[in-house]
Parts: C-alpha cells; structure tokens; sequence
C-alpha cells in the first residue's frame, strides 16, 4: 500500500486554489449524484476515508456530520476514521 502525505498549505493562496479546483467541477460531481451512480452515504464514506488520510479536521467535522445525516451508523464513522 503507497505512502499518503497530509496536505499542508503554505499560504491562504494554495488553499483557495483547491477550493477553486474542486469549484470548478462540481458540475461533473452533481451529474455523478444525480445519475445516482454514488448514493450520498457512499459519497460520505469516501470522503471520511479520504478526511482520515489528510487529517483535516473542519472537513472530518463537517463529513461526519453528512454522513450521520446519510444514514451512515456511528461505529460505522468512527471505522472509517
């Protein structure tokens, strides 16, 4: 299994950057949900696993919350991170 690095940012700049980029396809991320190729508690364990990696805990806060919304169990979350 590779290596994963935690995401730091240098300045306010590099962060509104991958803002930006994610913004920027949102519509390619909508078109995903409203095929309803990825359910939204599915969504929400992908982006807890990825939270995990990264460490960022605004995001873990606000990924937990959606996913507890989803229907993802409590265990479930607490697994994930």
């Amino acid at each position: 299994m590779g290596k994963y690095y935690r995401r730091t940012y240098r300045s306010p700049r590099e962060f509104f950057s991958d803002i930006v980029f994610l913004l920027k396809r949102m519509g390619r991320i909508r078109d995903l949900t409203r095929k309803k190729m990825l359910s939204r508690a599915f969504r929400e364990r992908l982006m807890l696993a990825v939270t995990s990696v990264y460490g960022c805990r605004y995001c873990n806060w606000v990924h937990t919350r959606e996913a507890l919304k989803s229907g993802v169990t409590q265990e479930e979350v607490v697994r994930l991170l």
